[in-house]
């Protein structure tokens, strides 16, 4: 029986009545593995043309069952196996296909929703932000523009005229602003008194704000 390779695989030969023998062909397992899914889709349509011209001359009674021998009654076995055999691995191949592109396209979407989130996520600000002391020593700073949430502040050390400048927040800052008790250090040191005191009028300071 002539072989039903397509002409561009005609270097795969291979017997209909041996459909286990193709199907090792197509796995590359014998034989140089050549035919391809749309192959498999011109054998499978090629093996059932010819089983249902078989079919239709038995019925038409052209050709008795009793007249067929048991060579063509083999054949007609072993293609109706080969034409399952082909249906099978179209349908696996065509699944493992289908489920690949969904595979990918829910890994590209789920990756477009990472980098829109991170996008979308608001970069960090680091802003220095100076005030002026009241005769109290407070400090008030006004955040411009406005963070979106209260930031982390912290008040910078530094020297003025030899003097040490520190301080500390009196309250959780707001978006919009914050105090802080400034303190400067004591040159003289009385007996038990503090290393500092609160800075007087008009002493500069600096924080430090971190936030979006």
């Amino acid at each position: 029986m002539a072989s039903i390779i397509p002409p561009e695989n005609a270097a795969v030969v291979y017997s209909v009545a041996d459909p286990q023998m193709l199907l090792r062909i197509i796995d590359g397992a014998q034989g140089p593995g050549l035919v391809s899914l749309d192959t498999l889709r011109q054998i499978s349509a090629q093996v059932e043309a010819n089983l249902t011209d078989r079919i239709r001359a038995l019925e038409s009674g052209s050709v008795s069952s009793a007249s067929l021998t048991a060579e063509t009654q083999a054949r007609i076995a072993a293609m109706q196996a080969l034409s399952k055999a082909i249906a099978d691995e179209v349908t696996a191949r065509s699944g493992a296909d289908t489920a690949e592109v969904t595979a990918r396209t829910q890994a590209i979407s789920a990756l477009a929703l990472r980098v829109k989130a991170l996008e979308d996520k608001p970069a960090l600000r680091i802003n220095r932000f100076t005030a002026s002391t009241n005769a109290s020593g407070i400090a008030t700073f006004a955040f411009s523009p406005v963070f979106t949430t209260p930031p982390d502040v912290n008040v910078i050390e530094g020297w003025i005229n030899g003097q040490m400048v520190s301080g500390a927040l009196t309250a959780a800052p707001t978006i919009s602003g914050c105090s802080a008790q400034i303190m400067v250090s004591q040159g003289t040191l009385v007996l038990n008194a503090a290393p500092f005191a609160k800075a007087g009028a008009g002493v500069s300071a600096t924080v430090l704000a971190l936030g979006v």
